[in-house]
């Protein structure tokens, strides 16, 4: 799953709250990955991080470690301007090495 523009408040208020929400309910299929597309640089680790602290606000569910770390492993950042073609080669590159792994 590729969220666009998942530096927002969007994704950190509602989606990756929601997606969480769903693996600690034991409904998010193992295979997911959750790839945010956006023009800050910034690492995986860091993208995680984030998303981690707004889950733990804005979850419906009171965030457990175990489960947020299983969940997490499958966040991953890719820095583009939206406007540039070589940022969606690359993705589509991460993504088939995602799948692969």
């Amino acid at each position: 799953m590729v969220i666009f523009g998942a530096t927002g408040d969007l994704t950190m208020r509602k989606l990756i709250p929601a997606l969480y929400n769903i693996a600690a309910d034991g409904e998010l299929p193992p295979a997911l990955s959750v790839i945010g597309f956006a023009r800050r640089k910034k690492t995986d680790e860091e993208f995680r991080n984030e998303q981690e602290e707004s889950t733990r606000k804005f979850s419906r569910q009171t965030v457990r470690d175990e489960i947020w770390n299983s969940f997490a492993e499958s966040i991953f950042y890719h820095p583009s301007e939206f406007h540039d073609d070589a940022g969606y080669k690359s993705l589509v590159e991460r993504l088939d090495k995602i799948d692969k792994e």
